[in-house]
């Protein structure tokens, strides 16, 4: 959901009183990335394992102040480069066709 604006407006369509800017954040910072598990680094390759801490790098250097809504948050310039540097990492993990 990270690389696609489409997606993240989408979510915040189906379930209006969530702060999509935040459940975003906490979703990967809280749920998905821990590059400190021993589960976590061997579920990826080297090169898969740097993509992805580049990223958090990327989202985290872009997300300091976030808007009210997802509307404003994909007009952000930080945010764009936040989900080009998603569509790139999913690009290292193989993803094809990520929806949009």
């Amino acid at each position: 959901m990270l690389a696609s604006a489409h997606a993240q407006l989408r979510y915040e369509q189906r379930v209006p009183i969530a702060h999509i800017p935040s459940e975003l954040l906490c979703g990967w910072f809280d749920e998905i990335y821990h590059p400190n598990s021993p589960e976590f680094q061997q579920a990826f390759s080297r090169k898969e394992l740097s993509a992805l801490a580049d990223f958090s790098s990327v989202l985290h250097k872009n997300s300091r102040v976030l808007p009210g809504s997802a509307r404003e948050l994909v007009k952000q310039s930080g945010w764009q480069l936040v989900m080009r540097s998603a569509g790139e990492v999913l690009d290292v993990l193989g993803h094809q066709g990520v929806g949009s």
